[in-house]
């Protein structure tokens, strides 16, 4: 190992400490070592040392911070990974689409009074054009020119109490989203 490698490993054991801290224990062992090194080389210098994780357990417990242990993976945990992937993934891309469909569900949710507000104008306008086209009839024109009006009405209503409030759904579920966005995060 280097003396480079060594301060590396050494000041990532060391992180949980104070900067001015690490800082000092760092040129600690950067002269330690370039001392030991002028009697024999620095690899050897290193090698006769404690490795930079054991010397960091015990600066941590000097200045009472205990020290987190790290988890090394062996090499058996990433072949069980890569074995169990056709369980995961497929899970993985079916939680996924499930909260896709969700926020579409959502967006669907916001838009459905808007889309049946346009569909009542349409069929209003629709009934009314009819209407006027058996004029000649004249109770079934009253009867299709007033189903027309009516749907007019109840659209133009709808409309009126729909429109408005899409940009605020939609700002809201897009801030609704960013929130836990973040807290997962």
């Amino acid at each position: 190992m280097t003396k480079s490698e060594f301060l590396r490993r050494l000041e990532k054991a060391l992180a949980p400490l104070g900067a001015q801290e690490r800082q000092a224990a760092l040129e600690y062992w950067e002269e330690y070592i370039a001392e030991a090194a002028a009697q024999s080389s620095e690899e050897e210098a290193i090698m006769k040392i404690d490795a930079p994780e054991d010397i960091a357990q015990r600066l941590l417990a000097e200045a009472g911070i205990a020290a987190v242990p790290r988890k090394k993976h062996s090499a058996s945990y990433w072949v069980l990974l890569v074995m169990a992937s056709p369980i995961w993934l497929p899970l993985g891309a079916a939680a996924f689409a499930i909260v896709f469909c969700a926020l579409i569900a959502l967006a669907l949710l916001a838009l459905t009074p808007a889309l049946i507000a346009l569909t009542l104008l349409a069929s209003g306008l629709c009934g009314v054009v009819l209407g006027f086209m058996v004029l000649h009839d004249g109770i079934t024109f009253a009867f299709i020119a007033g189903v027309g009006l009516a749907a007019l009405g109840a659209g133009g209503l709808l409309a009126f109490a729909a429109f408005p409030l899409l940009p605020r759904t939609f700002a809201w579920l897009r801030r609704h989203i960013h929130l836990r966005r973040r807290a997962k995060l």
